[in-house]
């Protein structure tokens, strides 16, 4: 969730396709500690897709795609 919510917060602040480094930078801030198997399947996830901002349906739709590929490929 921590990198979903960093992507959300990238995309917010006029980032259009944030990468991983800007992930990272962002979970940094805060402490927060960076798994990177987790930002590239997000951002695999989102390749290619365009989200407008700030909006609520595909705030859900992210979510929802994520927590999906999550179930699918759970961690060791």
């Amino acid at each position: 969730m921590k990198v979903l919510a960093a992507f959300l917060l990238a995309v917010l602040g006029d980032t259009a396709a944030p990468s991983a480094a800007d992930l990272k930078k962002i979970l940094g801030s805060v402490g927060a500690e960076a798994d990177k198997d987790r930002i590239e399947l997000l951002l695999s996830e989102v390749k290619g897709k365009i989200y407008l901002q700030p909006s609520l349906i595909i705030t859900a739709q992210l979510l929802s795609s994520f927590t999906r590929s999550r179930d699918h490929n759970p961690k060791p």
